[in-house]
């Protein structure tokens, strides 16, 4: 019996709740709600409205990888197709290496060096570049500054010409294997030490 009051005077509340929610002008949202007792009382298909955004998760980077890896060994993907589709998956996989060391002449997975970080993860890609900055910036097509897309190779002359590589990730970043912070990190394209070293970009994924 006291259960049963408890329930009854946890009514008034729940429906406030409710009315709380309508009054907002965001999505509506349908649930069922069951609310056990000594007997069961159901409030079926309640409506409310909640200015929360529920997201579906995306895909893992790593997941698209070996679905990528997969299609290329079968032959079944074009280059137009692995283009069109590649220049954000790409910067999401790239973001999963943050953090792990600098080592000089090492390519992945667990250290690299900068060209061995670009090359590991346009490998993943389909695409083979060399392991050598100064190679790499004959890859592909030159790209102007005021032009920079997601995915392309930036160059840098930070120890003589041509010696330090990123890839651009938008909004002015590039991730990359730096020296400095002996690390994969994320830094501004616009930052003075980058900006006046700045050397050229290359666009690999046309």
């Amino acid at each position: 019996m006291n259960t049963l009051k408890s329930n009854l005077v946890k009514m008034p509340v729940f429906l406030l709740f409710i009315v709380f929610f309508t009054s907002m002008k965001t999505e509506m949202v349908k649930a069922d709600i069951v609310i056990k007792g000594p007997t069961q009382v159901f409030l079926r298909c309640v409506t409310f409205k909640t200015d929360k955004v529920i997201k579906v998760p995306e895909r893992s980077a790593q997941k698209k990888k070996k679905e990528v890896e997969k299609r290329l060994s079968r032959g079944g993907i074009s280059t137009k197709e692995l283009v069109e589709g590649s220049e954000m998956d790409l910067i999401s996989y790239a973001y999963d290496f943050i953090g792990k060391p600098y080592v000089w002449g090492a390519s992945g997975p667990k250290s690299f060096d900068c060209s061995g970080f670009t090359k590991y993860v346009y490998n993943a890609f389909g695409v083979d570049l060399p392991h050598y900055t100064g190679s790499q910036i004959g890859e592909g097509s030159s790209v102007p500054r005021d032009n920079l897309k997601q995915g392309d190779l930036i160059f840098f002359n930070t120890d003589g010409p041509v010696s330090h590589v990123g890839i651009y990730a938008g909004d002015g970043e590039f991730i990359h294997a730096s020296s400095g912070s002996r690390k994969v990190t994320v830094s501004n394209l616009d930052k003075s030490y980058y900006n006046e070293r700045f050397a050229g970009a290359r666009r690999i994924l046309n």
